[in-house]
């Protein structure tokens, strides 16, 4: 009977871990897969095109072929070349997949991806239990699965949102490997690796993975180091760890992208050159902010557009972090403080080293999300806690009536339905998602550079059903996103003087009046329809 009892009590939270892994994964999952094959984004077009090169070079053991981009963007090629394997084996077409231009297609090409991102969700949730409590991590969890702008990104087949998850995966694990060491039981005779460096392994191959992806993952490896040494107090133990890391994450780097197998100088120069080219000269359409066209935005720019893109919930979460932090003597509670003290420096890091190149989107600071919504439910809990812990002065003894016993609960609850209501709501429009404490969308296309794409199709659905005539061209500054959607042929400078006669449509796009891209002639001559994805971004 009690062996019985014992093995109850046992299992209990491992069945419980489990089960709270799997919802997340679906929480996380299900916006990131459900019909998010309606638009394509602005630059999805050359990752499906990199991506068909990049599984056709390794099909034909043209390794030097897999160079397709110096971001090095190989994790998303991998991705989106075992999307068109899926795809193509789920519609009997073949290896080769098919070309992007249905629903559907598009769906199977991004799920890989969706997936990954959705795991690295439920991935995080143990170390974050181990990092902070269950209170913490399971708030984090369900914050990070609804964010809106990752959610956005993390349906498409690009990079940003696969930087973000496998940068805080990485940072998470050499956190719990770090401030855990002194703590960890000695491993059994049988085992042949300590847990500890079995989490700076896996730390490194999330950090490999992320290099794989992007450059400003290089920015993992002073953070592992400085959390290393907060955790060890030891730079001989720090230099040891930075150097199984170093290796590992390089081994994963060399091992999956096989362009570097035949050319691995080029490999390194290539991912340079991406940075010291591409990454600091403006972009090339130019950008927008504070209601001015611009070249460079400045070094205001991701403050604001971070402030536009956060909830409600996860900035009042960081308002709460900052109000209630006072670390305590407890062991769980000094290591959740240095957990988001690193967490806070890594998006400072961030946002210097991206504030630098005058090359700026809202999505460059993507990694940053998931650092600030960890320490946004951080900042909930510390928050209740003190609230629990506060004695009220005789002429507030009423507020005593408050502490109930299930409001944290509650609050809980509420906020996450909350958050999720708020992803269904703009459901597949994610990249649509702005504050709306700080004035929502209207103040977004007042502010920053806006619309990647989304509401387009709804362009195209419009002219599908008015266009008489398939042969006349229809003229459009995003041509090959708007061609995805109609049979006509689009013309795809705003800049020509096209016979008007010739012409059935002229389509613009919100980002197109910003930053003043377009012929005044044929704004002045357009406007008998608007399409909107929660805001109106097309116009034809």
């Amino acid at each position: 009977m009690n062996q019985t009892h014992t093995t109850h009590t046992t299992r209990t939270p491992a069945v419980l871990s489990l089960l709270l892994f799997g919802l997340l994964f679906c929480l996380a999952l299900a916006p990131r897969v459900l019909g998010v094959g309606t638009f394509v984004t602005s630059d999805e077009n050359l990752w499906f095109d990199r991506s068909e090169a990049f599984g056709q070079a390794l099909r034909t053991g043209d390794y030097a072929r897999t160079n397709q981009a110096g971001h090095p963007g190989v994790t998303t090629m991998w991705l989106g070349a075992a999307g068109r394997w899926l795809h193509g084996s789920l519609t009997d077409r073949g290896g080769d997949g098919s070309t992007p231009e249905d629903p559907h297609d598009r769906a199977l090409l991004r799920l890989p991806v969706a997936v990954v991102t959705a795991l690295c969700i439920a991935l995080a949730f143990p170390l974050l239990r181990r990092l902070f409590d269950l209170r913490v991590a399971l708030l984090a969890g369900v914050l990070w699965a609804t964010d809106p702008f990752l959610v956005a990104h993390s349906q498409l087949l690009h990079v940003d949102a696969l930087l973000a998850s496998l940068m805080t995966l990485s940072l998470l694990a050499a956190m719990v490997a770090s401030f855990s060491d002194g703590a960890t039981p000695p491993a059994p005779a049988c085992q042949r690796m300590h847990p500890r460096i079995r989490l700076v392994v896996a730390s490194a191959v999330a950090g490999g993975l992320a290099l794989l992806t992007k450059s400003p993952s290089v920015l993992l490896l002073p953070m592992v180091a400085l959390a290393t040494f907060l955790g060890t107090k030891s730079l001989w133990k720090t230099l040891q760890t930075l150097l199984l890391w170093g290796g590992t994450a390089l081994g994963i780097w060399v091992a999956l992208w096989p362009f570097a197998w035949v050319d691995l100088p080029g490999a390194v120069q290539r991912v340079w050159n991406e940075v010291a080219q591409n990454g600091a000269t403006p972009h090339g359409g130019g950008n927008f902010f504070l209601g001015h066209p611009v070249d460079d935005p400045g070094l205001l720019f991701y403050p604001v557009a971070l402030v536009l893109r956060l909830t409600p919930w996860t900035l009042a979460g960081l308002l709460a972090a900052a109000v209630a932090a006072r670390p305590r003597r407890q062991t769980n509670q000094t290591r959740a403080t240095l957990a988001v003290s690193l967490l806070i420096l890594s998006v400072l890091l961030l946002l210097i080293a991206l504030s630098v190149p005058s090359k700026k989107f809202d999505r460059y600071f993507l990694p940053a999300s998931p650092a600030l919504v960890i320490v946004a439910a951080a900042g909930w809990v510390r928050l209740w806690e003190r609230w629990e812990q506060w004695e009220p002065s005789s002429p507030f003894q009423f507020l005593r009536l408050l502490r109930l016993p299930h409001l944290p609960h509650l609050l809980f609850l509420s906020m996450s339905l909350l958050a999720t209501i708020t992803t269904a709501w703009y459901h597949p429009y994610e990249l649509a998602y702005y504050n709306p404490l700080v004035g929502g969308g209207s103040v977004a296309m007042q502010t920053i550079l806006v619309g990647w794409g989304e509401g387009l199709e709804q362009a195209g659905d419009y002219l599908a059903a008015h266009s008489d005539d398939c042969d006349r061209p229809v003229l459009a500054w995003r041509a090959k996103k708007l061609g995805y959607f109609i049979g006509n042929p689009v013309l795809a400078s705003l800049d020509a003087s096209p016979d008007p006669v010739m012409l059935d449509y002229a389509v613009l796009y919100v980002n197109v009046a910003q930053r003043n891209a377009h012929d005044g002639t044929i704004r002045r001559a357009v406007g008998d329809h608007a399409a909107s994805a929660h805001h109106p971004y097309p116009w034809h």
